[in-house]
């Protein structure tokens, strides 16, 4: 009499002693169990739910609690002419920008430890902020043997339209 696994597997042609485990899986198996019967939602694990795939979100990411950010709102026409300035000067005002985000004022302490960050270095900062200076973005006070203090300008909000009033 033929072993158990070839009576079970309709139509086997090779011996059982040479099937890998997995064909004699199947063979055992497949003609026992119906393949059209099988109910796929009776194998889900118990209190799990049904997940659509990720739909990317429109989002913006936020930041880590802890994590430094950039705050705004930035004037766009004032990093803009940033921009345009030669070296450093583009990081250099992201960093004011940061500091005055981080201080809640517009007047700032220059360290050169948010410089490096940027990979500023002490005299691509002197270059940087005398091209700031000169493009009328910042003002600069220099002391010797400390941080210069930078004023950012162009921060007044232009005259405020009157408003009519009820008519």
């Amino acid at each position: 009499m033929p072993p158990v696994h070839t009576l079970l597997c309709t139509g086997a042609t090779l011996p059982v002693h040479q099937r890998t485990p997995v064909q004699s899986y199947i063979c055992l198996f497949r003609g026992s169990i119906n393949m059209d019967s099988i109910d796929i939602s009776k194998l889900a694990l118990p209190g799990s739910t049904k997940t659509e795939p990720a739909v990317p979100s429109r989002k913006l990411t936020r930041h880590n609690p802890r994590e430094k950010f950039l705050k705004g709102p930035i004037p766009l026409n004032w990093l803009a002419k940033a921009a345009q300035l030669p070296g450093k000067a583009c990081q250099i005002s992201v960093v004011l920008w940061f500091l005055a985000g981080l201080n809640k004022n517009q007047t700032v302490a220059l360290s050169n430890k948010w410089l490096r960050e940027f990979g500023v270095s002490r005299y691509a900062q002197y270059r940087g902020l005398k091209a700031l200076e000169e493009a009328n973005l910042v003002t600069v006070n220099r002391h010797v043997g400390r941080n210069p203090t930078v004023t950012i300008l162009g921060l007044e909000v232009g005259p405020k339209a009157e408003d009519p009033g009820p008519q």
